[in-house]
């Protein structure tokens, strides 16, 4: 009752507060140390009482550079990593095993924040590529790309799917984190299909002549997809962290990648991450990452003893 109240005094009082934009950019710009899930909520609810979303310039919650975003990309730009549901470990794993690869590659870069945040840790003289196939949040990371003046980062606004060619995006009208170049959601979401380049993920390595990557993969609904277009490199890959929803685990995409590829797989639960052997498991909403890699738990422990992250067995 007591916090329900102080909730609506709170909301209260940010309807009434004058030169809210002005807040809204000081709150993008507060040191990381002073970002919190208070500040990020107040952040937010002033984002949604503006009407039109404004230009933010912000920190991003962890970087000494500049970045560009609309007000309504609220987690970018009033947030910080450790605020980032669902998203906090991936970002720390990616770091992390970035510095064991000689490069990072962010597939459905989305907004571009997993690039900035590893090219941030990463020496410069590990090249970054990501892949971001919709064209109004490509133009963003381009426009922030320039803005921070980042170095060795490789833009594509191809997709990366099992085919080179021309293919079908389903860009959602409303929720752009939800585009995909399969048809899922054009059920239950509004979506425009438009035309745009698709690359396969081991063309792509052949002709940059890469290896030993950390992957990230974040491509809604298009795992089996890319994993098709990566089948011939998959050797190439150390370390993928990818993003694997029901529909895909339901039809055996875990299973597949440790039966095909001899992969070890972990659920990203959290800072825990957890062996996984058999379908005895079950997803904790909001974690839907998964780590493969050919570490086994002893040797994954070794390489994770200086980070948060623990890992777990099943019970037999």
């Amino acid at each position: 009752m007591v916090a329900n109240q102080m909730k609506s005094l709170v909301k209260a009082a940010a309807r009434s507060l004058p030169q809210k934009r002005r807040l809204l950019r000081f709150g993008a710009n507060l040191h990381p140390a002073l970002k919190s899930s208070f500040s990020l909520r107040i952040c937010s609810f002033l984002s949604s009482q503006i009407g039109e979303p404004i230009e933010v310039e912000t920190n991003l919650g962890f970087s000494n550079r500049k970045y560009i975003f609309s007000s309504h990309h609220v987690m970018p730009s009033f947030g910080k990593p450790s605020l980032y549901a669902g998203e906090r470990a991936a970002l720390l794993m990616t770091r992390f095993l970035s510095n064991y690869a000689d490069a990072f590659v962010d597939v459905g870069s989305h907004l571009g924040y997993f690039s900035y945040y590893v090219r941030h840790y990463l020496p410069e003289e590990k090249p970054i590529y990501l892949f971001e196939p919709d064209n109004d949040l490509f133009a963003v990371i381009l426009k922030n790309i320039e803005k921070a003046k980042l170095k060795n980062i490789h833009p594509s606004s191809n997709a990366l799917s099992d085919k080179d060619g021309i293919i079908t995006f389903y860009k959602n009208i409303y929720h752009p984190d939800c585009n995909s170049i399969t048809s899922t959601y054009s059920e239950v979401h509004k979506v425009v299909e438009v035309s745009i380049n698709s690359t396969r993920f081991d063309t792509f390595i052949e002709e940059n002549n890469l290896h030993n990557l950390c992957v990230k993969v974040d491509i809604e609904n298009a795992e089996e997809q890319f994993v098709l277009g990566a089948d011939s490199c998959i050797a190439r890959i150390s370390y993928l962290v990818i993003e694997v929803l029901g529909r895909a685990h339901k039809k055996g995409f875990v299973d597949m990648m440790i039966d095909k590829y001899s992969l070890h797989a972990y659920y990203i639960n959290d800072f825990s991450l957890e062996h996984y052997k058999d379908q005895n498991f079950r997803y904790q909403a909001p974690q839907y990452n998964w780590l493969f890699c050919r570490e086994n738990p002893s040797q994954l422990r070794m390489l994770l003893q200086d980070t948060p992250f623990t890992i777990s067995e099943p019970q037999r």
